[in-house]
């Protein structure tokens, strides 16, 4: 209830009389009036619409800091990742590689000087019969395991001489080998200081090549390693009385021949070989 001032109701009152012919102080009403202050309903306005509450959001959570960057990466684990690899195919290959080079250089032959006759068969005997080659090398010029026989190395321990003392030497030496002629015994030219068994062991190839062989063999060391006329010619006179019979060798060398022995063996030789020098002399 709302409570209404006078001043309103007395014009209130005038004006419904003004409007009716009724007389505004009537008893009722005038006793209605004085007895209670009048008051007026006041409708109540239409009640607002409830206002949605405000939603309310999450808080959004804070970005994850971004991880740190990688470390750059070695060159060298850069080239292991990308170097090409080894087909499959090629390890069978890799593994029977030693042996296909084994039989390949077992098929292998030395390149020949093209020498013929008595020093030519020596060259045989030189590189393949006797396998002189594996130790004193294909020129000569010596390995691990035996000593140079080239560039006159062979001729400071058997020297050329006219009686063929130098040859006979050798002859005997390549026959016995160390342990025929004995270890620690000199052998050669005394000047030289060789002993049996200063380089190792020479092995005696008395029992396993035939006598001519072995000559044959010791002249090719002396005229084309060394580079020695005299054994040149030697093994030319040689050959000629062999082919027709003025010179006929022993089979083999025996176990125990000596120097003395050989040097008279070829004795004829190096007589012819004086005859005709004296002859172009």
């Amino acid at each position: 209830m709302v409570d209404i001032p006078e001043y309103l109701l007395e014009r209130s009152r005038e004006r419904r009389q003004l409007l009716t012919g009724q007389d505004p102080g009537g008893p009722a009403e005038a006793t209605a009036t004085s007895a209670a202050p009048a008051t007026v309903e006041v409708a109540a306005s239409p009640a607002a619409p409830a206002q949605p509450a405000p939603q309310v959001l999450a808080p959004v959570p804070a970005p994850a800091p971004p991880p740190p960057p990688e470390p750059p990466t070695s060159p060298w684990v850069v080239a292991a990742t990308t170097r090409k690899r080894i087909p499959l195919w090629v390890m069978p290959v890799l593994l029977f590689l030693p042996i296909w080079g084994f039989l390949y250089v077992g098929t292998l032959e030395s390149p020949s000087q093209g020498e013929t006759g008595l020093l030519g068969e020596g060259e045989e005997v030189y590189v393949e019969t006797a396998a002189c080659s594996s130790c004193h090398g294909f020129e000569g010029q010596g390995t691990s395991s035996g000593p140079q026989i080239n560039a006159g190395e062979l001729l400071l321990t058997f020297p050329d001489d006219p009686d063929g003392l130098g040859l006979a030497q050798q002859i005997a030496w390549v026959a016995k080998g160390t342990n025929g002629t004995g270890v620690g015994r000199p052998y050669g030219n005394p000047e030289r200081g060789r002993v049996a068994g200063w380089f190792g062991e020479m092995a005696a190839f008395g029992d396993s090549l035939t006598s001519e062989q072995l000559i044959a063999v010791v002249l090719y060391e002396r005229a084309v390693h060394d580079e020695s006329e005299p054994a040149r010619t030697t093994a030319a006179i040689m050959e000629e009385m062999l082919e027709s019979g003025e010179l006929v060798l022993p089979e083999a060398f025996a176990a125990d021949v000596t120097v003395e022995e050989i040097q008279e063996l070829l004795a004829p030789v190096f007589a012819h070989e004086q005859e005709e020098a004296a002859e172009d002399g």
